[in-house]
């Protein structure tokens, strides 16, 4: 991975998460945990990611370049022409 520094860290989760059916263990769990212990309501994806981290290694992959923001309609047409 690429070492940034946290204040200059900036990005977009794109929906993707994978883990192996080991994590996926984990992360139910995690998540089981929390609920029982009233934080899962009001957590984030970080909040459930730092619990796990806790345990055992999160990566996250920085991937640079050759991707679009596609929001709306008119992205979605602009996209066609991408390179």
């Amino acid at each position: 991975g690429v070492a940034v520094a946290r204040d200059q860290a900036a990005g977009e989760w794109i929906g993707l998460m994978h883990s192996s059916a080991r994590g996926t263990e984990m992360l139910r769990a995690e998540l089981a945990a929390m609920q029982a212990d009233g934080t899962l309501a009001q957590a984030d994806l970080l909040a459930v990611l730092a619990r796990l981290n806790s345990q055992c290694a999160v990566a996250v992959h920085y991937i640079a370049g050759h991707w679009l923001d596609v929001d709306t309609l008119t992205d979605l047409a602009d996209a066609r022409n991408f390179p």
